[in-house]
């Protein structure tokens, strides 16, 4: 797989049909004004940390600190929505008073939830403008919509070495069409060339690691604004890196809920060049982490157009804490059917299934695969599902449970347990997509529309800066929704114990979402 083909499909990506598939209708326009609703600071940027080769410091003199301590962000910002969108004027957007925004009510925190020595141990326990990195136990930052606001807010793993991905998460770092191809990245005095980038989007970087970079993270926006992290990248020592108490253990319980991250540590790590990510039960969480040994399902979760593979690491956290092994593979960014790209998307799922997995790392010494499969999908993801199971039947075989996220428009079906969830503000998956594929499929199967939810806010770090929605509910709140019944319906695929299964058989009421079922 090239990996500058994700890349060069976001330049042309808005112009289709953003996420979703040949029937979307959306008529995507972009502004290149980036800078126009940024918020400035008199701070300078740190005078220790030089980016190389002809920048002019000058330019850079409105830094912004990008203080991960501080992830609410300035206390005088102010959230913006838009309201009456047209095709002429997608952006046009009112600034909402602060004593008459909605907000999201903060979940009662009990004492059985307490996540110990780390900020949060389940998606839903941080504030609502933050996702929980289950890995990390970190409550993170994250954007609802579209924000022309430049900021910097965190990046993981926070320590790394060549052939590990680093994941940058922000807000704005471009938002023209061309933009992506003006951005420009830092570790310490280290800029990474073109070709280091895997994928990136309007607010995530996903890059390779230098040898031997280390230091501040530096980005360059499309503007020429300079964004800087508050804490250093560290060299991370090859293979397996032991636990140190600076991630979660393991915690040997049942989760209480079905966004609570289970009795295992959420590891992960990158095979090969393209950047698979691959996460899987583990001693402590995050990068290279001892994995448990043992015998798991594979789940392998598709990406929709436009997002990066690894936008989707809430569920796959989970997952891999509940004893599963899951894998993210990127792939080129089509709109329809293209032999190359399913055949690669199977040449990257196929070497983690129905195998010993500790010839692909030490990190997985003692874990191994079963025969059984299940898919995630996410939009043009869940096409792309389609043709993998017809142009390799052996796959479609072994599928247990398929679950469909602001799926395509199609008219095929696919194996196993399945789950179509769609949200009713997502302007690129229509309800005719996520019902049809409903109606098409047989029992069990599940039904879940997710009231004023979008298109972005399936994925972890996603914002369409096309037709999408203006969300009612958080980031965190729709992640929280759709993790609820994903969890419960691949532990029952797949034969595990469940703790949550109520989720499935008698869903908690909420005017959040609605259910139907035919089991």
């Amino acid at each position: 797989m090239k990996p500058f083909i994700p890349c060069l499909f976001l330049l042309f990506g808005l112009l289709l049909a953003g996420c979703g598939g040949d029937d979307a209708t959306s008529d995507p326009t972009s502004n290149s004004n980036g800078d126009s609703d940024r918020s400035t600071s008199e701070t300078e940027w740190d005078s220790g940390f030089n980016p190389p080769g002809d920048t002019d410091t000058d330019e850079f003199s409105e830094y912004l600190p990008g203080d991960e301590d501080d992830l609410d962000g300035p206390e005088d910002e102010t959230e913006t929505t838009e309201d009456d969108r047209d095709a002429d004027d997608v952006f046009e957007r009112e600034t909402i008073p602060e004593n008459e925004r909605e907000t999201t009510p903060e979940i009662e925190r009990e004492e059985a939830d307490d996540p110990g020595d780390f900020a949060c141990d389940r998606l839903d326990f941080c504030p609502s403008n933050q996702v929980c990195n289950l890995a990390l136990g970190r409550c993170e930052k994250r954007s609802t919509f579209v924000d022309y606001n430049q900021q910097f807010f965190s990046f993981h793993p926070r320590v790394g070495r060549s052939g590990d991905l680093l994941v940058i998460d922000g807000q704005a770092f471009y938002t023209s069409l061309a933009g992506n191809f003006s951005v420009k990245v830092w570790i310490g005095a280290t800029q990474l060339q073109f070709l280091q980038f895997i994928a990136w989007d309007e607010n995530r970087l996903l890059v390779r690691i230098p040898s031997g970079a280390s230091g501040l993270i530096g980005v360059q926006c499309e503007t020429g604004y300079f964004l800087q992290s508050s804490e250093e990248f560290g060299v991370a020592p090859e293979g397996t890196i032991a636990c140190d108490g600076s991630t979660p253990a393991a915690r040997n319980e049942t989760a209480s809920t079905p966004t609570q991250i289970g009795p295992y540590a959420a590891g992960y790590l990158d095979y090969t060049n393209e950047g698979v990510r691959v996460f899987y039960p583990a001693s402590c969480g995050s990068l290279r982490r001892p994995g448990v040994p043992g015998t798991y399902p594979l789940v392998a979760i598709l990406h929709g157009n436009g997002a990066g593979h690894v936008n989707y690491e809430y569920l796959g956290q989970l997952l891999a804490s509940r004893g599963f092994v899951v894998v993210n593979p990127p792939s080129t960014h089509t709109n329809s059917y293209d032999e190359e790209v399913i055949r690669t998307l199977k040449n990257s799922i196929e070497p983690f299934h129905d195998t010993d997995l500790g010839g692909l790392h030490p990190a997985l010494s003692g874990l191994s695969t079963t025969g059984e499969l299940g898919f995630i999908c996410h939009s043009r993801g869940c096409g792309r599902q389609m043709e993998l199971m017809g142009d390799y039947p052996s796959l479609a075989r072994d599928t247990e449970a398929s679950v469909f996220l602001g799926p395509v428009g199609s008219n095929e079906v696919v194996p196993g347990h399945f789950m179509s969830i769609g949200a009713t503000n997502d302007g690129q998956s229509f309800a005719s997509y996520y019902t049809g594929d409903y109606n098409r499929h047989s029992a069990p199967k599940w039904l879940v529309e997710i009231q004023g939810g979008n298109h972005s806010l399936f994925a972890d770090a996603k914002t369409y800066f096309s037709m999408d929605g203006v969300p009612a509910p958080s980031r965190q709140r729709q992640l929280s929704i759709v993790a609820s019944f994903v969890v419960p319906l691949m532990e029952r695929a797949f034969g595990k114990a469940e703790p949550h299964s109520e989720w499935l058989d008698d869903p908690p009421e909420s005017t959040d979402y609605t259910v139907e079922s035919d089991l």
